[in-house]
């Protein structure tokens, strides 16, 4: 009965795998040692080493959520300094955009105007061509190279210099096109793209990303209230402290007292006299083994006082031996009996 109990509470106390078997999280190394200390508690049924496993527990809990909120202390401190960043790279974002926004020139309906390679154009069609014949040449000049990416700074649109950039990506050709000055208006077509792409919308795109500053200005600000809600609810949360101080404390103690306590058991016992106890088990354990002649000696204390190795190891030597001297009174020879055993003979099949 107590068998099968000890093998249902054994079944209970196996750890049970959790995830995929590719993606499997690490346990803490302290759940194996946990569960051999409850399944020893099990078996020897000692109160002391019961409590004390569940102790153990108790603590093991506790310092994993103390571990977790240092964890979680360390990302908020993180986030922190990654919001205070990205704040003030929106902060500094916003005064170019303001900056681009006075200096834009309109370009809206009959007012375009573009410049490239210091001949003007007034149509849409016409300033995208160009700016695909150039895209072209540059493509062409740049596989006869060795260079990695080629730019050139090819006209003027809006009040913004128009620079082209023609690099290899992983064995393909990339243009980007960009007004300078003006944030967020980088265009980025494959060489493919930009060849079978209208010219007229080519240019159209560019004029969206300038008339768009406003629009990434709106946008850079809502970001930067977002970042500074979210990095003030991290600034709370770093100043809570652990909230199971106490209990950690408490469990820690409570771990400490039991340990005492083990090793007070387990401590030997003091003799309480009963010297008359160890020539019997001597005897006894020399009759169980069967051992012929076997000696059986007494050492007896005087005043209850142990007697020193030298008193005990002249109880061996026989009373006429010169090498014995007198015999002590604290210590004396129990004669000799032999003990007979008879021994079953053995019939070897």
């Amino acid at each position: 009965m107590r068998a099968g109990r000890l093998y249902v509470d054994v079944r209970v106390l196996l750890p049970v795998p959790l995830g995929r078997l590719d993606v499997r999280e690490i346990e803490d190394i302290g759940d194996a040692a946990q569960f051999y200390n409850e399944v020893k508690a099990l078996a020897t049924g000692n109160l002391l080493l019961m409590d004390k496993a569940e102790a153990d527990a108790d603590l093991t809990c506790l310092e994993r959520a103390e571990r977790a909120y240092h964890r979680n202390q360390d990302a908020l401190c993180h986030k922190v300094t990654q919001a205070d960043q990205r704040i003030a790279t929106l902060t500094a974002l916003i005064g170019d955009i303001d900056s681009a926004i006075r200096r834009r020139a309109d370009t809206r309906g009959d007012a375009f105007t573009m410049t490239m390679d210091s001949i003007r154009y007034t149509k849409r069609t016409d300033a995208g061509r160009r700016l695909q014949q150039l895209a072209v040449q540059m493509e062409g000049a740049l596989l006869n190279s060795s260079h990695r990416r080629l730019e050139k700074r090819s006209g003027e649109l809006g009040g913004f210099a128009v620079t082209v950039t023609v690099e290899r990506v992983l064995g393909s050709m990339n243009v980007i096109m960009v007004l300078d000055g003006a944030p967020g208006t980088e265009v980025r077509m494959t060489s493919a793209e930009i060849k079978v792409t209208d010219p007229g919308k080519l240019i159209i795109r560019l004029e969206n990303r300038l008339s768009g500053l406003e629009s990434l200005r709106s946008r850079s600000l809502s970001e930067i209230d977002q970042l500074t809600t979210e990095a003030a609810h991290a600034r709370d949360d770093i100043a809570r402290p652990f909230p199971q101080t106490d209990q950690l404390a408490a469990s820690r103690d409570r771990v400490l007292r039991l340990e005492e306590k083990l090793r007070e058991t387990a401590a030997p016992s003091r003799g309480d006299g009963n010297d008359w106890l160890l020539p019997a088990a001597m005897h006894d354990a020399a009759v169980m083994a069967g051992i012929s002649g076997a000696a059986v000696v007494v050492a007896s204390h005087q005043d209850g006082q142990p007697q020193s190795p030298a008193q005990v190891s002249q109880c061996d030597f026989p009373v006429d031996n010169p090498l014995a001297g007198t015999a002590s009174a604290v210590g004396q020879v129990i004669a000799r009996s032999r003990i007979q055993t008879t021994r079953a003979p053995r019939h070897v099949t």
